[in-house]
């Protein structure tokens, strides 16, 4: 037990809408319903799991099914999936099904005489109801909450963007009924207490990992070598899933400027599906740029094949209007390529601004077209910012982010047992 305390033995993962990407039932990282959460937990399981903890993980069924499926994806780690209709994508739809799904975790535990759980860990909002109703039926349980993103932070990012009210009155509430909060950046933590008048006391700074045993460098030549790419063609890359908040479209715009049209380049974007309603938008918006000859699409891939790509880019670009963290660009600096990146959430604080990368005012195409012409164009730039990105990614290695979450963990229990309320 090297990093928790002896009193937590039982953990239960609550992450509803996200499978952790650990496979065996049907979702795994490379499929459309995984993202940087599912990585994140990925991580979370496999390092609880070498410290002997049991672990129990919930998502809702990402396969068609009647029954819960239940596979043991570790020494001690169990993933479950609870039934809760249809397989389904949509937010709006698993909205309504969260008490199918709370009730579906109680029966799991109690048809299989589970131990209770000490610690229960939830991930995105809409995983608390379950959390919630597991922790009424086992008060001595500790309750945690990740907010991987927070609804009011979207005011204002996106034009026409319709607020989810319903969501913004519920992340209020868990801030009143968790024990203790995880947020990855203190600028996740300052949204909290200005939006919701969440406790200080609660949030807990945990930036995520990234994992060297996937993401390190092997050799841009070799990388490139291998993914069949021109040497003498400069890659930029952008990775993530295909929705407006990525704003992959002023990447494009940036592209189609005369001072990026004359550099030797091309862009590929790797997220999604063929068909997905948001590549054919900014497919239509390479047309409209006269630069659909310099830009792939690319469907999402597992994660070993995504470092072959970030050793082989010469850059990243992460154009969003918002991140609550942005994980592809610390896994980009893991493979030692910088990054460029809007000035927002989580990536002013994770990229060093003329150190690791570049950082943009949000949502501006020119000075992105600037800072991609100058550091595409400036080798000796380009390697020593590559240097540097990854020897910062250091400072984010797996171990010292469960380090603190278990030290976070381990500091509420311990003011649980001493009979202090935050």
């Amino acid at each position: 037990m090297s990093n928790m305390q002896i009193g937590i033995s039982n953990i239960a993962i609550i992450s509803y809408h996200s499978p952790p990407a650990l496979g065996g039932l049907g979702a795994d990282i490379g499929s459309g319903s995984t993202g940087g959460m599912s990585t994140y937990l990925k991580q979370v399981a496999g390092c609880l799991d070498a410290d002997g903890i049991n672990v129990t993980i919930f998502t809702t069924n990402q396969v068609k099914t009647d029954k819960p499926l239940d596979a043991i994806v570790g020494e001690n780690i169990h993933l479950v999936q609870i039934p809760t209709g249809e397989p389904t994508s949509d937010k709006n739809e698993l909205k309504g099904r969260r008490d199918i799904f709370a009730e579906g975790v109680l029966s799991y535990y109690s048809q299989n005489k589970l131990n209770n759980p000490d610690l229960i860990y939830s991930n995105y909002w809409q995983s608390f109801r379950a959390a919630e109703a597991l922790k009424r039926k086992n008060n001595e349980a500790i309750l945690f909450q990740n907010f991987h993103s927070i609804e009011k932070t979207k005011e204002n990012l996106i034009p026409g963007y319709d607020l989810d009210k319903e969501r913004i009155a519920e992340e209020k509430e868990i801030t009143r009924l968790a024990d203790g909060i995880i947020v990855s950046t203190i600028a996740g933590m300052h949204d909290l207490r200005h939006h919701y008048g969440a406790n200080k006391n609660k949030i807990h700074i945990v930036p995520p990992g990234v994992n060297t045993g996937t993401f390190y460098p092997i050799g841009k030549q070799e990388a490139k070598t291998a993914l069949e790419l021109p040497q003498d063609e400069y890659v930029i890359l952008s990775v993530g899933r295909l929705d407006p908040m990525k704003n992959y479209g002023l990447l494009i715009e940036a592209l189609g400027l005369k001072i990026m049209k004359d550099t030797n380049s091309r862009l590929y974007i790797i997220g999604g599906d063929k068909g997905d309603k948001e590549r054919i938008r900014l497919e239509n918006k390479t047309k409209e740029n006269s630069i659909e000859d310099k830009v792939n699409f690319i469907d999402h891939m597992n994660q070993q094949d995504l470092a072959s790509w970030y050793n082989a880019a010469d850059v990243l670009v992460v154009p969003s209007l918002h991140e609550t963290f942005g994980l592809v660009a610390l896994e980009a600096m893991a493979c030692g390529t910088p990054v460029i990146a809007s000035d927002v959430g989580g990536l002013q604080y994770l990229v060093v601004d003329g150190y690791t990368g570049y950082l943009i005012p949000p949502n501006n195409h020119v000075s992105l077209a600037k800072k991609l012409e100058s550091i595409l164009r400036d080798k000796e730039t380009r390697e020593n910012m590559g240097a540097n990105a990854l020897e910062h990614s250091k400072n984010y290695y797996c171990g010292a982010m469960v380090s603190k979450l278990f030290d976070a963990f381990n500091r509420v229990q311990n003011s649980k047992l001493a009979g202090i309320k935050n």
